[in-house]
């Protein structure tokens, strides 16, 4: 029942690019991506997870019409009650907690950016993360 003793300290939208086509077909298929860098700044004792999305909305011939790109960094550290390492919250348990932020981000700029709302589902970020090893 223990806490991980981790502050959330902050989440930031660090970059963002986004590009649609003009026209843009009803039916497209979803390509998503993950990439992860994680940090401890040595002088300030906190851990920086950055988080990039790669989402693009393609046809069946993997003609691209839509590109949503954001980079959101979230910043950690440990409090008083420490019962876990930064680096092993870092790399066990703070992607999981992007995602909601990434989530809500996509579905904001689809539905501004004139086309159907992009609801992500549930995401096992571990196994995006994870797929090349």
């Amino acid at each position: 029942l223990k806490q991980p003793g981790i502050n959330f300290d902050n989440i930031v939208l660090s970059s963002e690019k986004f590009w649609r086509k003009p026209e843009i077909p009803q039916k497209l298929n979803i390509n998503l991506e993950f990439k992860l860098n994680k940090s401890v700044n040595q002088n300030t004792k906190k851990g920086i997870v950055e988080l990039e999305c790669i989402l693009q909305l393609e046809d069946s011939n993997k003609n691209v019409y839509v590109l949503i790109n954001p980079i959101f960094i979230g910043i950690f550290s440990n409090n008083e009650t420490k019962n876990m390492d930064l680096d092993t919250f870092m790399e066990k348990h703070a992607p999981a907690l992007l995602i909601p932020y990434i989530r809500e981000h996509i579905t904001n700029i689809s539905s501004k950016a004139g086309i159907p709302p992009i609801i992500l589902p549930p995401i096992n970020i571990f196994a995006f993360i994870n797929k090349d090893n």
